[in-house]
């Protein structure tokens, strides 16, 4: 069974188009709602505790990546019997339209993420990620903010899981709501974790 947990802080997410899209896949949906501005990280945390899946797809509540390529990352990974998929702006046949700012702040997050840890996949922040139920079991999660899918993503390959990337659309015209703090807390995150992942 296919989990997906949306975390939601201060969106009310439409899950009617979500569950359309994986009407043929038996699924169920967990909202998670951060009342208290815990984190995206002890969000997910929290919405893991409440799934049944073998499968656990994290999707961000505002579904700037569209629900409807869950299915097709699904087939990736049986393909390539991955462990984690993530849907990664960087693919070469993604098709991404930000605000400037916004891909000048997704850009340059890439690459301190990739300086720091050499991952095998270029995008660890894109709002789409599948991963068998394991990964999420064999580590003490510590990071609670948006840097928890690094520390994830960094966790899984260094035990040796397979990841691989997934193309994703996103069409977003319209002004950012990433701002500053969230970038730098993001980064303050990023670089403990550097710290403390030998």
């Amino acid at each position: 069974m296919l989990s997906v947990i949306i975390p939601a802080y201060g969106i009310i997410p439409n899950t009617k188009d979500l569950k359309y899209f994986l009407r043929d896949i038996e699924h169920e949906v967990i909202v998670q709602h951060d009342i208290f501005g815990d984190g995206k990280g002890f969000t997910l945390q929290e919405g893991f505790k409440r799934t049944k899946g073998d499968i656990i797809c994290w999707l961000d509540a505002d579904m700037e990546v569209s629900p409807s390529q869950i299915p097709g990352m699904l087939n990736l990974m049986k393909m390539h019997e991955a462990d984690v998929v993530v849907g990664s702006k960087a693919h070469e046949c993604s098709s991404v339209v930000y605000p400037f700012t916004r891909w000048i702040i997704s850009v340059c997050g890439r690459w301190i993420v990739q300086l720091l840890f050499h991952l095998p996949i270029k995008d660890t922040q894109t709002g789409l990620k599948i991963f068998k139920r394991a990964v999420l079991t064999e580590n003490v999660w510590k990071v609670r903010g948006f840097g928890h899918d690094v520390e994830v993503l960094v966790r899984a390959y260094q035990s040796g899981r397979k990841m691989i990337e997934a193309p994703v659309v996103i069409i977003k015209t319209e002004k950012s709501t990433v701002n500053l703090w969230n970038v730098l807390v993001t980064l303050k995150e990023v670089l403990w974790l550097r710290l403390k992942i030998k």
